[in-house]
């Protein structure tokens, strides 16, 4: 039986789509946070002071949009490659923007992520690295792959995905445990 592998990157498709839907949760989640959180999330977008008062508002309700139209983008297979390279430019810019503001010694900012709340630090900055470049290869790597994916595929994307998800909740509390300077709700 021959092994249907991607032979630029050496993956299956099933791991690539396995990351779609992580992105597809996490970006979900992390609109479903905000929305949840309205008030707290303004003021997260307010505290960073990169633009100008009267545009926070407009910003804060784009943001939401973005993050909701990549949760569903990462789901459709003809939109994957835009939202993997949406998805990295996004977490690279909330990245720098928290870099910015780190470098100003303002790191009292509650850094409007989603979960339990949790101040900017630099392992922040790091992870959004990470998960810019992980966005980026897995929105690449559907365009190469040509395999379709059976029924038990499925099965595995889903479980996979949420065990994804489940190590990055893990790591973020981690992170938050960890932090110097964590907010409390």
């Amino acid at each position: 039986m021959m092994m249907r592998y991607l032979p630029e990157f050496g993956l299956d498709l099933v791991l690539i789509v396995t990351g779609s839907t992580f992105f597809a949760l996490f970006w979900a989640l992390s609109a479903l946070h905000k929305v949840m959180d309205w008030p707290m999330y303004r003021s997260s977008v307010r505290d960073y002071r990169i633009l100008p008062e009267p545009l926070q508002p407009a910003a804060a309700a784009g943001i939401l949009m973005v993050e909701l139209g990549l949760a569903v983008s990462w789901l459709v297979d003809r939109s994957r490659e835009l939202a993997g390279l949406t998805s990295a430019v996004l977490l690279i810019v909330y990245g720098l923007a928290m870099a910015y503001n780190l470098a100003q010694g303002r790191n009292n900012i509650e850094c409007g992520c989603g979960g339990d709340a949790q101040t900017i630090h630099w392992t922040l900055v790091l992870r959004n690295a990470i998960l810019a470049v992980l966005a980026f290869c897995c929105g690449i790597a559907m365009t190469l792959n040509s395999r379709s994916l059976n029924l038990m595929d499925f099965f595995s994307i889903a479980a996979g995905g949420l065990a994804f998800y489940g190590v990055y909740i893990v790591c973020n509390q981690i992170m938050a445990n960890n932090s110097t300077s964590t907010l409390t709700n």
